[in-house]
């Protein structure tokens, strides 16, 4: 076993004497009752790391104590910010030495990622803010412009309408690949221009809102132009009569004619269906 040599005076430790020894001890006599004066005295690696760990050990204990003595303090006392700063630096401070070589890298790191993270949030939170500002705005921008051009009773309520069925998409080109170009597209109830019944449609704002006031389903949000010569008592081909029944666009051959009809008819009755005497 390795040993190690100290030379150490141990004052009054009778083990080793005061370093004085007797009065022999100056010449390296036998020190009599104080010891041999200045003697070497042996330890082995054991000892060594023996003394040191527990030396280490009541350093830790004294320091986790001060620990908690000063986080209570943090928690409990009425601080002003320097004093604050300053006892939040010691904590700080004495957390560090209590911490290895790796826990501290670890921390550092775990510190690092948090920091990255909260800044990465509030960057992905402003942009989403902006986008979600630029996508409604084009939106009832759009509504807006096409409810205006269709003649729309109240383009606000277009918009109120719609809003929420439509949507900014990218166009594709002719092989079917992204332009980067976006443009407001909006669902709705149309009719379907080859079977010419009722069905879910989407198209961009424009043609959406201009087929709306075309094929009479929604021929209420807009104002009447009153064409004439469609439907019944005028000189279009619709089939369809004025037999007393609400009409529907299966009846008559083009939506134009359909919607004449369908307004004749609702001005003719109340909202029950019932007809108005005269």
């Amino acid at each position: 076993m390795k040993v190690i040599w100290f030379k150490k005076r141990y004052g009054n430790d009778p083990a080793g004497g005061n370093g004085e020894g007797g009065e022999g001890g100056a010449n390296g006599g036998a020190g009599g009752a104080g010891g041999s004066g200045g003697a070497e005295k042996k330890f082995t690696q054991d000892d060594v790391d023996r003394i040191l760990n527990k030396r280490f050990a009541k350093e830790k204990s004294e320091k986790e104590q001060l620990l908690k003595q000063l986080t209570t303090l943090q928690d409990t006392a009425k601080l002003t910010e320097e004093e604050r700063t300053t006892l939040e630096s010691q904590i700080q401070s004495l957390t560090d030495s209590l911490q290895t070589k790796e826990q501290q890298q670890a921390l550092a790191a775990k510190k690092l990622e948090e920091k990255y993270t909260k800044e990465r949030d509030a960057v992905a939170s402003e942009r989403d803010l902006w986008k979600n500002r630029y996508v409604d705005s084009t939106i009832k921008r759009s509504l807006t412009d096409a409810a205006v051009a269709s003649n729309a009773q109240e383009p606000a309520q277009i918009v109120m309408m719609f809003g929420h069925a439509t949507s900014l998409e990218e166009q594709l080109d002719s092989a079917g690949k992204p332009t980067g170009e976006f443009v407001p597209v909006m669902k709705f109830q149309g009719i379907d221009p080859e079977t010419k019944k009722p069905a879910q449609m989407k198209l961009p704002v424009s043609e959406a809102i201009a087929h709306m006031r075309e094929n009479g389903l929604h021929k209420n949000l807009f104002k009447h132009t009153g064409t004439p010569g469609t439907g019944e008592g005028g000189t279009g081909t619709g089939k369809g009569k004025d037999n007393g029944k609400m009409p529907t666009p299966s009846d008559y051959a083009s939506p134009e004619l359909f919607q004449d009809a369908y307004q004749k008819w609702r001005d003719g009755h109340k909202v029950d269906g019932s007809t108005i005497k005269a």
